[in-house]
């Protein structure tokens, strides 16, 4: 399971974004590519598996305070879809794992409705028993997705009231 860091909150026309930017892609994005280069040889050679790629509600949209994030869980969403169809005949699920804010150590202070990390683990157990190749965990997460063809959808203007 590849996880992910958090980055400062600010704008995407922060006078340190570009900073932040390359200090989260290096963690969020080059980091699973380098775990996912360094794992899928030991998984298929020991017949197969599978790799969580931990996403986020955030995916989808871009709250403006935490832009750099978000842009690197977009570009893990795209990786994570490649690597899928690039391991896929070696016997390897690639589950990704989109999910809200979680009730985390990270998270402590933040005044927002957090999910339970055991609900989150519970539901991604049965995502992989399924042999799911995407779990939605929590209700913000499916609510996100649900909006992208719609007419408005939640991207456009993100209200994080639930």
């Amino acid at each position: 399971m590849r996880a992910s860091s958090w980055s400062p909150p600010q704008g995407a026309l922060g006078p340190t974004y570009t900073d932040a930017l390359r200090a989260v892609f290096e963690t969020n994005y080059y980091g699973t590519v380098r775990t996912s280069q360094a794992f899928v040889p030991v998984i298929s050679g020991s017949g197969g598996g599978a790799i969580i790629n931990v996403l986020s509600d955030a995916t989808w949209f871009a709250p403006s305070f935490v832009a750099a994030y978000a842009a690197s869980k977009s570009a893990v969403w795209g990786y994570t879809n490649a690597l899928r169809t690039d391991v896929r005949d070696q016997a390897i699920q690639v589950l990704g794992l989109h999910v809200g804010m979680l009730d985390t150590d990270m998270t402590r202070g933040i005044d927002a409705k957090k999910s339970d990390p055991l609900d989150v683990v519970a539901v991604t157990l049965d995502g992989l028993e399924n042999g799911d190749e995407e779990v939605l965990a929590d209700h913000k997460a499916q609510e996100v997705k649900s909006t992208l063809s719609s007419a408005r959808p939640f991207y456009f203007d993100p209200v994080f009231a639930d």
